[in-house]
C-alpha cells in the first residue's frame, strides 16, 4: 500500500514538499513557503521514512516544485516520465530506494536542475545522451546502479558541474579526451565499473579538481605526467587497475593530499619520490606494485599519518626509527614481509623489536 498524500499531490500551488516527518505543508502556511522569485532555504534530505509503491504520476502536476526528495524509502518501479514537467525542479534527490529501469529522457527537460540523485537504486540501461542539456546541474549522483555503455560524450557538456559520481555500475569504453571541458570539476569518481584505456592527458587540465576515484577498472597506461600539477588533489584512488610507469611526483607529492590508494597495480620507480610535501597525509596504500629502493625518511615528518601500506613491493633497507601512528599503539601495516623468498625491509618502528639481523 502507497503512503503517498495524492491529495496534497493534486494541488499545484506547493513548491517545496517535506516527506518528512510525512506531512505537506498545510493551506495556512503556504505564504511562507518560497516563491520562485525567493532564495531557495538550504536543501537537506527528506530520508528515513517507509513510502512505498510507485511514485505517482499526479506529482507532475505540481508545477511549482523546486526541491523534491524521497531518499531513503521503499519506493519501487520506474520513474514517472511525468516528473519531466516540473520545469521549475531546482533539486532531485532519488537515492536509496528500490527504483528500476532506465532513466526517462524526459527527466532531461528539467534545464534548472542544479542537483540530481539516483544513488542506491536499481536502475539499468544506457545513461541518456540529453542529460548533457542539464548544463546547470552543480552535482549528479548516478553511482550504485547498473546502469551500461559507454561514459556518455554528453557529460563533457556539463561545464558547471562540481561532483560527477558514477561508482558501481557496469560502464565500459574509454573516458573521453572531451572531459578538459568540464573545468568545474571538483570530484570525479567513476570507481567500479569496466572502463578501460588510459587516462586521457585532458585530465590534468582540471584545475579545481580535488578528488579522483578510478579504482577496480580496467585501465592501463601511465598516469597523465601533469596531473596534480595545480597542486589542488586531495583524494587520489587509483587502486586495482592495470597501471604502470611511476606516478607522476606531482599526484603524489602535493601538499594538499591526505589520502593515496595505489595498490594492486604494476607501478615501478623509487618509492621515496612520494614522500615530499605531504603534510596533511593521513593514508597511503603503496602495496602490491613493483616499487624499489629504500623507505624514505621523509615519512617521518607526517604527524597526521595514519596508515602506510607498502607491502608486495621491492622496497630495501631500514625503517625510519621516527615513524609514528598517533592513531595506534602499533603500525597497520606488516612492516617485515617476505618478498622473493628474501627478507627486504627491517628495522624497529614505534619500539616493535623488528631486528635487522
Amino acid at each position: 500500500m502507497s503512503l503517498f498524500p495524492v491529495n496534497y499531490v493534486e494541488d499545484q500551488d506547493f513548491h517545496y514538499v517535506d516527506w518528512r516527518p510525512l506531512r505537506a505543508a498545510s493551506p495556512q502556511s503556504r505564504q511562507q513557503l518560497p516563491r520562485s522569485t525567493d532564495p531557495i532555504p538550504a536543501w537537506q534530505p527528506q530520508k528515513g521514512n517507509y513510502l512505498t509503491g510507485p511514485i505517482p504520476t499526479t506529482i507532475g502536476l505540481i508545477s511549482k516544485l523546486s526541491n523534491l526528495s524521497f531518499s531513503d524509502n521503499r519506493l519501487s518501479g520506474q520513474i514517472p516520465k511525468e516528473l519531466g514537467n516540473l520545469a521549475n525542479l531546482l533539486e532531485l534527490d532519488l537515492s536509496e530506494n528500490s527504483l528500476s529501469g532506465p532513466i526517462p529522457k524526459e527527466i532531461c527537460n528539467l534545464k534548472n536542475l542544479s542537483y540530481l540523485s539516483l544513488w542506491e537504486n536499481s536502475f539499468y540501461g544506457q545513461i541518456p545522451n540529453e542529460i548533457g542539456n542539464l548544463t546547470n546541474l552543480l552535482m549528479l549522483d548516478l553511482s550504485s546502479n547498473s546502469f551500461s555503455g559507454h561514459f556518455p560524450k554528453e557529460f563533457c557538456d556539463l561545464t558547471n558541474l562540481q561532483d560527477l559520481l558514477l561508482s558501481g555500475n557496469s560502464l565500459s569504453g574509454l573516458l573521453p579526451m572531451e572531459i578538459v571541458n568540464m573545468t568545474s570539476l571538483r570530484i570525479l569518481d567513476i570507481s567500479y565499473n569496466q572502463l578501460e584505456g588510459e587516462l586521457p592527458r585532458s585530465l590534468a587540465s582540471l584545475i579545481n579538481l580535488q578528488g579522483l576515484g578510478v579504482s577496480m577498472n580496467y585501465f592501463t597506461g601511465i598516469i597523465p605526467p601533469d596531473l596534480g600539477r595545480n597542486n589542488t588533489l586531495s583524494i587520489v584512488f587509483l587502486d586495482n587497475n592495470f597501471f604502470t610507469g611511476e606516478i607522476p611526483e606531482a599526484v603524489c607529492s602535493g601538499f594538499n593530499l591526505t589520502y593515496i590508494n595505489v595498490r594492486n597495480n604494476s607501478f615501478s620507480g623509487p618509492l621515496q619520490k612520494c614522500s615530499r610535501n605531504c603534510s596533511q597525509i593521513i593514508f597511503a596504500d603503496f602495496s602490491q606494485n613493483q616499487f624499489t629502493g629504500e623507505l624514505s625518511p621523509d615519512w617521518t615528518k607526517y604527524e597526521n599519518l595514519e596508515e602506510l601500506y607498502i607491502d608486495g613491493n621491492k622496497i630495501s633497507g631500514g625503517i625510519p626509527l621516527e615513524i609514528h601512528f598517533p592513531s595506534t599503539t602499533s603500525p597497520p601495516v606488516p612492516w617485515e614481509y617476505e618478498d622473493s623468498n628474501s627478507r627486504l625491509l627491517c628495522g624497529s618502528p614505534d619500539g616493535l623489536n623488528y631486528s635487522c639481523a
